[in-house]
């Protein structure tokens, strides 16, 4: 969890996904009350009821993933591209090919032209 000072200088706490995932599975599983949770976790009990609406969303997240360790959730500009990528990507690991930085926004590129996606520019990250 990381630590924010609030203009009252309180600690404000932010929880991960794979945090928000876990405290709606202690909620479903151990029957925990918001307050409990709330206290657990160091968060308010609006906060936890807040998380709890979105159970459904946050029980759906993948916590072997990278971004599961994020603090929140971004979405893609391009995310047909993305998904493209992340195949290529899988594809390159399996047969156990190097792949580096610049060889990926060279493929993204690509691929960017193939799916005529304009004004596209590949980062380094």
């Amino acid at each position: 969890m990381r630590e924010n000072k609030d203009t009252n200088n309180k600690k404000k706490k932010s929880l991960t996904l794979a945090q928000k995932k876990e405290l709606c599975e202690k909620q479903k599983d151990q029957k925990l009350s918001g307050v409990q949770l709330a206290a657990q976790y160091g968060i308010s009990t609006s906060t936890v009821s807040d998380i709890l609406k979105r159970s459904e969303h946050w029980l759906s997240i993948d916590t072997t993933l990278p971004n599961a360790n994020n603090f929140r959730e971004k979405s893609s500009v391009y995310p047909q591209l993305e998904e493209v990528m992340s195949i290529w990507v899988d594809q390159q690991i399996s047969r156990n090919l190097t792949i580096n930085g610049p060889i990926i926004q060279q493929k993204a590129v690509e691929c960017a032209n193939l799916l005529d996606i304009t004004n596209f520019s590949a980062s380094a990250g």
